[in-house]
């Protein structure tokens, strides 16, 4: 059962892989949705696994891009609690990315699981 599982989510991460195309638009800040999990970066990349954001806070400069990348078996959102982003439901294996512009704290809630919160701290 367990090299089933295995074996599907590779399919999906590699269809993932197949069909992502870039994001075109020049000089706009546009989030990234239900992208493949890069297994590989841990730079300002959250993991939400066990029903949690793991780490549950981060400091960043302005201008970085953050990574929520979904290992738990439930879709989850990441959704910022002054509505400044919204990933919509991230499903297993897949991930959102939003880059901060302005400084601030940024708190932010899984719309399906409201007790799961993180912070975004923004320098």
């Amino acid at each position: 059962m367990h090299t089933r599982k295995i074996g599907i989510t590779l399919v999906v991460l590699l269809i993932g892989v197949v069909f992502a195309l870039p994001n075109c638009k020049k000089d706009t800040v546009q989030p990234t949705y239900n992208n493949p999990v890069d297994t590989t970066s841990t730079t300002n990349q959250i993991v939400i696994s066990e029903m949690a954001f793991n780490p549950s806070s981060t400091t960043v400069s302005v201008g970085t891009t953050v990574t929520w990348a979904n290992r738990d078996s439930l879709a989850h959102t990441v959704t910022s609690s002054n509505n400044t982003f919204d990933s919509g439901n991230i499903t297993y294996g897949s991930s959102y990315s939003y880059t901060f512009t302005t400084e601030g704290t940024y708190t932010y809630y899984c719309k399906n699981h409201s007790y799961m919160t993180g912070t975004v701290i923004v320098k």
